[in-house]
C-alpha cells in the first residue's frame, strides 16, 4: 500500500471528486491548493521517511507556481526521494504537447486527464504495485 498521497490541485471541485475516488488509495491523503506548499512539505517530510513511498496526482494549470515550475523543482530532489515518488499529472489539458513533455520527467508515471475515475485509479495501482514504470 502506499504510504502517502499529495493532491495538488487549485481547483475544489476536481480535488473533493479526486479526494472521494482516492479513498482507501493510501494510508494518509493530503490536499494542497498551492504547489509551493506541497513542494515544501514533500521535500521536509518525505525526505525525512526515506523509505515510504508516495503520489502525487498534481494539477498543471495553477497560479504563481504551476504543475512544470512543481516538476522542475522536485527534479532537482529526486536523488533524495529515490525511486519512493510517483507523479499522476491530472489536469483538465487534453494537449498532446503537454503529454509529451510531461514523460520526460522520470517521476511522472502517468498523464490522466481529469476527473480521475476507478479504471484510471486501478492503472496506477496496477503500475505501482506490478512496478511498470
Amino acid at each position: 500500500m502506499i504510504e502517502s498521497t499529495y493532491i495538488v490541485d487549485d481547483d475544489k471541485i476536481s480535488t473533493f471528486l479526486t479526494e472521494h475516488i482516492l479513498e482507501g488509495f493510501s494510508k494518509e491523503l493530503k490536499c494542497f491548493s498551492s504547489a509551493e506548499a506541497a513542494l515544501e512539505e514533500i521535500i521536509t517530510v518525505e525526505a525525512e521517511r526515506k523509505t515510504h513511498p508516495f503520489v502525487v496526482f498534481l494539477d498543471l494549470n495553477m497560479p504563481i507556481m504551476d504543475g512544470w515550475d512543481f516538476l522542475e523543482a522536485i527534479s532537482l530532489k529526486q536523488e533524495r526521494l529515490k525511486n519512493r515518488c510517483k507523479i499522476v499529472i491530472l489536469t483538465s489539458s487534453i494537449d498532446e504537447e503537454e503529454k509529451r513533455r510531461s514523460a520526460e520527467y522520470n517521476l511522472v508515471l502517468k498523464f490522466l486527464s481529469k476527473p480521475l475515475d476507478k479504471s484510471g485509479l486501478a492503472s496506477i495501482q496496477d503500475m505501482i504495485c506490478n512496478n511498470k514504470y
